[in-house]
């Protein structure tokens, strides 16, 4: 899958939106998501940018950069495996809620079961 096709399901599912919900955010039909996320369709310049703000990233990502992620204390690039790791643990609601109050000790139960 091309870059900017994954993206654009990867961010989608993060967001917890259908490609109808996306495509009416936008003014597409769900084909028109479908084709962008298969890559069967390219986005036009005014559907990149607006996709972008729909997933509340950049168009930069979007074609191919890493995400830059910027936090009160630190500076960091999440890859599209980083992003992916964190679209799984969102869909284990107590996992996800475990890492949130306490990531040290989650990972390391976590790291016991491997």
């Amino acid at each position: 899958m091309l870059v900017l096709s994954k993206r654009i399901h990867d961010l989608r599912k993060l967001k917890g939106l259908t490609q109808l919900e996306l495509g009416n955010l936008l003014g597409v039909s769900k084909v028109t998501i479908c084709g962008y996320e298969n890559g069967n369709r390219k986005p036009t310049l005014e559907h990149l940018s607006r996709l972008a703000e729909e997933l509340e990233t950049s168009v930069t990502f979007l074609i191919g950069e890493e995400l830059n992620v910027v936090s009160e204390n630190s500076d960091i690039r999440i890859s599209d495996d980083e992003l992916r790791i964190l679209q799984t643990i969102k869909e284990y609601p107590e996992l996800h809620k475990a890492l949130l109050h306490n990531p040290t000790n989650t990972i390391k139960l976590l790291s016991r079961k491997l």
